[in-house]
């Protein structure tokens, strides 16, 4: 047999080699066995059951003497350097109808040449189902005479018998390889992995440069990576390598572990008469058992999961999740252009697949697939692909199918923003653009505004700008400010593209509000505490306020900030030793234009004439739904010995005394939900002298309570100008809330949308694109608060 197969197993190596290149070799799912287009994989963290015997590879190999670089698809460069494999025979097993099926691999090739030449022992430990009507314990003896202890004895004894350990093969008859004479009897045979095997077991098998391969290891170490890829992929290929066994001596409900061995002369020698060398070895062995295997007569089916196709341009992209599908070693895809009538195969041998990490728009975390790419050759042509798993018992799983096609998603070329000015004389904005081309599937073209780069651009109008004009016109509201503006186009597959956006000044002598409620306090240090009303922060274009101060309301007054500030407080100090009693100040707000407001009313301010503490003054107030937490600067006087600090609700007023006149932040749990509370400090010195209560500070706690639910949303829709007008009814509520949109349209994901004010309980938009339209309404508190989502309501476009 080894003269007269010998050139046809080096013939098909050859081919076996150039298909390697093709598979999980090349595709880093594997350990590398050649030099020019291999890589080593890294070492698995954890295995399961399910693990094919792939898994067993990836522990054998890693050793090859291999340490190329090869950037992975993730972008980034690992490096593979010689690693040392311990000696361990990984194992697993699979149901069938009438048996159970032992798989098993030695860990590297030195061991395995050592099990050829030794053979296997295989062990199996029974423990019978738990159910004792169909597993009764039976003793032989009288026991009515017998004291507790005994009739324990006995019962131990009892399953000490009934779970003795099995040798399914022993010392004297090892699972070996099969010899020549033994492998004649399978030839000639198709199985190309049980070729391979044949000719690995009986020596025929060789590896040369002057066959096409550029091995940068040992030929032996090749060979032994092939080998086991052909028992994994041949049932036949595994029986003659000694590496699998059928166990159908097996009830149904029993429950079985198994074990297996290296046939070593002490094997079955009791532990208590081993050498220590032997016993180490004993202990490594523990690591040849595999988890324990209940029998249930129905036989494993297995079925690639979670396969899917993800259409790219002119190609469609296969995926398979990896930790879903560990079961398999490798995969057979065919694709049908006549909705699965019949079925060509894309991949010429088995599929060894490439990895690649995704990024799961849920979880956040990437999560690695299997890929494999089909070009095609035009968009939009539907192809149905099926996908059969290969698992390392020789079998092939129930096959899975999906659908897919290439589609479109190249973006059209990016228009080009020439100009942006405003014109004075008619108060309009001009913008003008050229087109690099107009696709043959356009879409839509149309302008979008924001007030920074960064922040999100929205469309100026919904009608859609004819393509083949270059200058477009908009007129912007009275108070509206300068803007940044891009445009954008699309294609009808959804592809968009974008200009760079552009500034356009709107010139803005519009002044903003005066300041109003001036007040201006000076303590005994001659700290000076000026605030007036908040009314200007929140405006888009404000920039802030100029402070001035004078000793007199007659004179003129000097400007005492040097750049305009954002708060709408004031803290410096004075000369104290000075003639005049009183202090004058006026405020005026500026906005981005630089357009100043009228001055405020003036805010005479007291010299003190006796040295009392400097007041504290609060600089932050935080709710939580818990507590109302207090932040402040103390005074600045240095004879403060405590603070004290006020709490008020009505008429209602609690002093808490607080003894370490340096602390900054107060924590009050005592106050409850639902009432607002104005705080206010002082500060005594060690003559018993008090400084003025600071500028009060009001809040509450946060109650995040549930907010009404929206009711009667409706939906009416204007087919003359493809209008959808939204309107629904909410009880007034107290507090700052709002009104979210949300909308999705067929089987998009339901996203929040626009956002409606609280002085609003209607909605409307212009729908250009045809499909189904979903709409419903959140209602959201400025403290957290939110409702549930109303019922949705539909609207249906053609």
């Amino acid at each position: 047999m080894k003269e007269m197969n010998k050139s046809y197993i080096k013939f098909f190596f050859v081919g076996i080699g150039l298909w390697v290149n093709q598979s999980l070799y090349a595709q880093n799912q594997m350990p590398a066995l050649l030099d020019t287009v291999i890589t080593v994989p890294p070492r698995p963290e954890e295995t399961s059951e399910k693990d094919s015997l792939a898994s067993a590879l990836f522990e054998k190999l890693r050793a090859t003497k291999l340490s190329k670089s090869k950037p992975d698809t993730l972008g980034k460069e690992r490096t593979r350097s010689k690693e040392v494999v311990d000696d361990y025979i990984a194992l697993h097993h699979k149901q069938y109808e009438d048996s159970i099926v032992v798989r098993w691999a030695p860990s590297n090739r030195a061991l395995w040449l050592k099990a050829n030449e030794l053979g296997y022992v295989l062990i199996r430990r029974t423990l019978p189902s738990g159910n004792t009507e169909k597993n009764p314990i039976t003793l032989d003896q009288d026991v009515s005479q017998m004291s507790e202890e005994q009739i324990r004895e006995l019962i131990r004894a009892k399953l000490a018998e009934m779970h003795a350990p099995v040798n399914l093969s022993n010392l004297e008859d090892p699972i070996r390889p099969y010899d020549s004479a033994q492998w004649v009897s399978y030839f000639p045979n198709e199985d190309k992995y049980a070729l391979i095997a044949a000719g690995a077991t009986t020596g025929s098998l060789s590896i040369s440069e002057e066959e096409g391969f550029a091995v940068k290891g040992s030929q032996d170490e090749s060979m032994f990576g092939f080998v086991m890829v052909a028992a994994d992929l041949s049932s036949l290929a595994a029986d003659g390598l000694g590496l699998r066994y059928v166990d159908r001596n097996v009830k149904p409900g029993d429950r079985y572990t198994y074990e297996v061995l290296l046939a070593e002369p002490w094997a079955e020698t009791p532990v208590d008469q081993l050498t220590e060398q032997q016993k180490q070895q004993l202990v490594k062995n523990k690591m040849n058992q595999r988890g324990l295997v209940e029998f249930s007569g129905q036989g494993t089916i297995l079925e690639v999961k979670d396969f899917e196709a993800v259409s790219k341009e002119k190609s469609v992209q296969l995926r398979w999740p990896v930790v879903e599908n560990r079961p398999f070693t490798a995969y057979i895809i065919e694709r049908s252009s006549d909705n699965g009538a019949t079925y060509d195969s894309l991949t010429l041998n088995p599929y060894f697949s490439e990895t690649v990490g995704i990024l799961d728009s849920v979880s956040m975390d990437t999560v690695r697939y299997y890929v494999y790419n089909n070009d095609v050759e035009a968009n939009y042509i539907q192809y149905k692909y099926r996908i059969t798993g290969l698992d390392g018992f020789g079998d092939k799983s129930i096959q899975a199918t999906v659908q897919g096609m290439g589609s479109d998603i190249t973006a059209p070329k990016n228009p080009v923003l020439k100009s942006g000015e405003y014109l004075d004389e008619t108060g309009e904005i001009r913008l003008s653009w050229r087109l690099p081309e107009i696709p043959d599937d356009f879409e839509d073209l149309h302008i979008e505004f924001a007030y920074h780069t960064d922040s999100t651009f929205v469309r100026l109008e919904a009608e859609s700008i004819n393509p083949r004009d270059t200058v477009y016109h908009y007129t912007p509201l009275p108070d509206e400010y300068s803007h940044y503006f891009r445009m954008a186009m699309l294609d009808t597959a959804g592809n968009s593209s974008y200009s760079f956006p552009i500034f356009v000044n709107i010139p803005d002598t519009i002044p903003p509000p005066v300041p109003t409620e001036v007040h201006a306090v000076v303590d005994s240090t001659g700290e000076v505490e000026i605030k007036w009303t908040d009314e200007h922060v929140d405006e888009l274009g404000f920039l802030g306020y100029r402070l001035y101060y004078s000793n007199s309301p007659d004179h003129e007054f000097s400007q005492l900030t040097t750049k305009p500030i954002i708060a709408n407080f004031y803290i410096y100090h004075i000369p104290l030793n000075t003639l005049t009693e009183k202090i004058y100040y006026k405020v005026q707000a500026v906005d981005k234009s630089y357009n100043h407001s009228e001055f405020s009313e003036i805010a005479e301010a007291i010299k003190p004439d006796i040295l009392r503490p400097s007041t504290p003054a609060f600089k932050d107030i935080r709710a939580t739904e818990h507590s109302i937490d207090l932040f402040w600067a103390p005074s600045s006087s240095q004879d403060v010995v405590k603070q004290l600090l006020f709490r008020t609700h009505k008429e209602e007023t609690v002093e808490i005394e607080i003894d370490n006149p340096t602390l900054t932040t107060y924590s009050d749990t005592t106050v409850e939900k639902g009432i607002i509370y104005q705080y206010r400090l002082q500060a005594i010195d060690d003559g018993g002298l008090k400084s003025e209560l600071s500028f009060p500070l009001r809040g509450k706690m946060i109650d995040k309570k549930k907010m009404d639910q929206v009711s009667g949303l409706s939906a009416d829709f204007d087919k003359n100008d493809r209008k959808v007008s939204l309107d629904w009814d909410y009880a007034e509520t107290e507090g700052d809330y709002r009104f979210i949109i949300y909308r999705n349209k067929d089987n998009e994901k339901v996203k929040s949308y626009k956002t409606v004010t609280q002085n609003s309980t209607e909605f409307s938009e212009v729908l250009k694109q045809p499909g189904t339209y979903f709409y419903a309404v959140k209602v959201i508190h400025k403290n957290g608060s939110k409702s549930q989502l109303s019922e949705p309501v539909k609207i249906k476009i053609k």
